[in-house]
């Protein structure tokens, strides 16, 4: 988890942002909104923490045919996606919104660990990005934020 949390800002860094996201097991105690028991793994952009499921983790792994490994890469780049977007002003104003921004904002990563020798991790294709943060909604959203900019996913509409 840690490593990948590493990975990801170290993504950012390079464009001169810093997340600054930590994810505790099972939830952060400075968390406004608690522990979301039903969730993989969840933010609160207010005190930059979160935490994740393990235990959801895993079995979302299994059931989208996605190693464990490339599952936590893609939660924890959608994860400090949330961040970056809070940063900006530019959430959205709907739930729907804030996660195909996200999602979008995470293809960035993606595509940041297939061109480059940077990531400590190695790559994390687009498709297999795709099996973990699912939808068409969310797949529309990940092509924009692969081919474009993070710019183009701060406005991003669903």
């Amino acid at each position: 988890m840690s490593e990948s949390i590493v990975d990801v800002a170290n993504m950012w860094k390079n464009l001169n942002v810093n997340p600054n996201l930590h994810l505790y097991k099972n939830g952060a105690a400075d968390c406004p909104h608690g522990r979301d028991v039903s969730a993989t793994a969840w933010t609160c952009v207010s005190t930059h923490t979160g935490g994740w499921n393990p235990a959801l983790l895993r079995s979302w792994a299994v059931e989208r045919g996605a190693t464990l490994s490339d599952t936590i890469r893609a939660t924890i780049a959608h994860e400090v996606a949330h961040v970056v977007l809070d940063g900006w002003n530019s959430a959205g104003d709907d739930l729907m919104t804030k996660e195909v921004r996200a999602d979008c904002l995470a293809a960035g990563y993606s595509r940041w660990t297939m061109t480059t020798s940077d990531s400590a991790m190695g790559q994390l294709p687009l498709e297999r990005m795709k099996n973990v943060l699912y939808g068409s909604k969310s797949a529309k959203a990940m092509d924009a934020g692969y081919t474009g900019t993070p710019k183009t996913c701060a406005s991003w509409t669903p």
